[in-house]
């Protein structure tokens, strides 16, 4: 690995790590700040809101498949234009969407759902500010610029949390609006460190008008529902429950145990973030599909490894790390059965963790509508089936479900790698199964090509 690619994962390593510490620190504050009931509410507004992705999809995701190409021919500069005129649509569309669903009945007054579904949205939302001008600073290897305002934009959003809860004693509404203010006073400074990477472009609105709804019926699409289906999953638990009537202040507590899990992600993500932009900037180059999946097989198992650590130092802490996550809620027979609930879900969350250099490799190489179609729509339909059940008899098996909801996502993932290349010494390892007949048909349109060889249809 060359010394740029060291530095690369270097700075990776400090955004994820900024980035969890922070959002440790801000859901903390949060948990404080809010009542259990609130809490709650806003955990099933964020579940609310890892499916209404499913509308509003993320353009520059396709930067992890064809940047390479892209920048080769000249068409970047277009093509970023069009990301950035389709996310002002979005975010028209987001306002659409927040005030609307304010209306549904809550226990909360409609002020107070209002901020909690507009601080639901911010987060996933904000990125269509400044998303694709972050992902070419990471193409362009700017990872320590990308790593440096991603932790200051952490930083005052907490400011922002913390300074609404001493000025309006933690009012919802005006919370959302101080951390939203901060999103978008950011934008400014990411398109100040974008400057002189993203090129110029004079480009006609209908052109890019065009450019949208070309990838809207493309390649993109396909990766949109995917990655929706993948961040809906992680929050579907809580939307079965909600759904089968268990008390918001008990989906409250469930929710604090799901979120300490997920800062055990925080390694993992950032070491396949450095995978998945290896994958996108080489797209489009001869290299050998052996070589790739043996490559990828190799990193699977050393995310094994690193899973199981992470498992044994997540049980180590799990009982001091929610009782200081949920100082004042999370006490006594609270607090054993919240611990109960988070032995499962680290389980669960790791083995995700662990599955992440195939996901990254199929993603960057096989091809979305197949994999959306023979993975992910299949995934969603069982743990549906698994969460709802389990929601029916409470907590603790929905707790549980976690485990055999990402073990099935595993599953379906090795069985599609043995069903294309005919097993992994057959295909995965020696190539003599390298999908000799389906690379007849290439389905990515004109834009998007990428060489065959590094194609599993």
């Amino acid at each position: 690995m060359s010394k740029i690619w060291y530095k690369q994962t270097f700075f990776t390593l400090v955004e994820h790590g900024t980035t969890r510490i922070f959002d440790a620190i801000t859901t903390f504050t949060l948990i404080r700040i809010f009542t259990s009931q609130q809490f709650g509410l806003f955990s099933v507004y964020q579940s609310w809101v890892g499916f209404l992705l499913v509308l509003l999809p993320t353009l520059e995701i396709v930067l992890y498949r064809n940047y390479g190409d892209l920048k080769a021919s000249g068409k970047l500069a277009r093509e970023l234009h069009a990301y950035k005129i389709f996310n002002y649509i979005k975010l028209f569309l987001v306002c659409i969407f927040v005030f609307s669903l304010s209306f549904i009945p809550q226990p909360e007054n409609f002020m107070e759902r209002l901020g909690l579904l507009a601080f639901a949205f911010a987060l996933p939302f904000s990125q269509a500010f400044y998303g694709y001008m972050r992902e070419t600073l990471r193409f362009e290897m700017k990872q320590k610029k990308v790593a440096m305002i991603t932790a200051l934009q952490r930083i005052f959003v907490l400011l922002a949390v913390v300074l609404a809860f001493i000025k309006f004693s933690g009012n919802a509404f005006y919370l959302s609006m101080f951390a939203i203010l901060t999103y978008i006073v950011f934008a400014f400074v990411w398109k100040w460190g974008a400057t002189g990477v993203i090129p110029a472009a004079n480009v006609p609105v209908q052109e890019s008008i065009h450019r949208i709804r070309t990838i809207l019926t493309s390649i993109v699409l396909w990766i949109h529902f995917t990655g929706v289906i993948t961040q809906g999953i992680q929050t579907l638990d809580m939307l079965a429950l909600h759904t089968m009537g268990i008390p918001l202040k008990d989906i409250g507590n469930y929710s604090i145990a799901l979120k300490a899990a997920n800062f055990f992600q925080f390694l993992p993500v950032a070491l396949v973030n450095v995978y998945g932009v290896y994958l996108g900037k080489f797209s489009g180059r001869n290299r050998s599909e052996v070589d790739e999946r043996k490559f990828v097989f190799r990193y699977s198992f050393y995310f094994i490894l690193l899973s199981i650590f992470l498992f044994m130092i997540g049980i180590a802490i799990a009982e001091p790390l929610l009782s200081f996550l949920g100082k004042g809620k999370l006490e006594g027979s609270t607090l054993t059965q919240t611990t109960q609930y988070f032995y499962w879900m680290l389980a669960g969350t790791l083995i995700q963790c662990a599955s992440y250099p195939l996901s990254a490799y199929l993603g960057a190489r096989a091809t979305p509508k197949k994999l959306f179609l023979n993975i992910f729509l299949p995934w969603l339909f069982i743990s549906a089936i698994l969460y709802f059940s389990a929601a029916s008899s409470g907590l603790m098996l929905t707790a549980k479900m976690n485990v055999l909801v990402y073990l099935v996502l595993v599953v379906l993932f090795l069985y599609y790698i043995l069903k294309k290349t005919g097993g992994f010494a057959a295909g995965a390892l020696t190539g003599s199964a390298s999908d000799k007949s389906d690379n007849k048909s290439n389905t990515i349109p004109r834009g998007f090509a990428r060489c065959k060889s590094n194609t599993i249809q």
